[in-house]
């Protein structure tokens, strides 16, 4: 065995143990949440990207950047050409008393 296999094996034994469904998870807790007014909330999908969950979520305006770019980079470790359909609840984007939350348009 190469010095180069003994240092990769490792590797890969604990990324088979803890690489998996991390990289396709999305966590609303990880971006910034906080507002004053409605305007300042944007929805975001949250949970596992390759489920394609429609559960909603709300993020601050300003880490909708950041959000795109990981919610990309989980769609795109769910496989070549992975896609979702969209999601067929209407949900909207709010600000309760200082949080940006999701609630279900009636």
């Amino acid at each position: 065995m190469t010095k180069y296999a003994l240092f990769a094996a490792p590797l890969l034994i604990a990324c088979a143990i803890g690489c998996g469904p991390t990289e396709t998870q999305i966590e609303i807790t990880e971006y910034d949440r906080y507002c004053v007014a409605d305007s300042n909330c944007v929805l975001a999908i949250e949970g596992d990207a390759c489920d394609c969950s429609c559960d909603s979520a709300s993020i601050n305006r300003k880490s909708v950047n950041r959000y795109r770019d990981d919610y990309s980079a989980a769609l795109a470790a769910c496989g070549e050409g992975f896609e979702c359909g969209s999601c067929s609840q209407i949900t909207e984007a709010f600000c309760d008393d200082g949080v940006c939350a999701a609630r279900v348009v009636e």
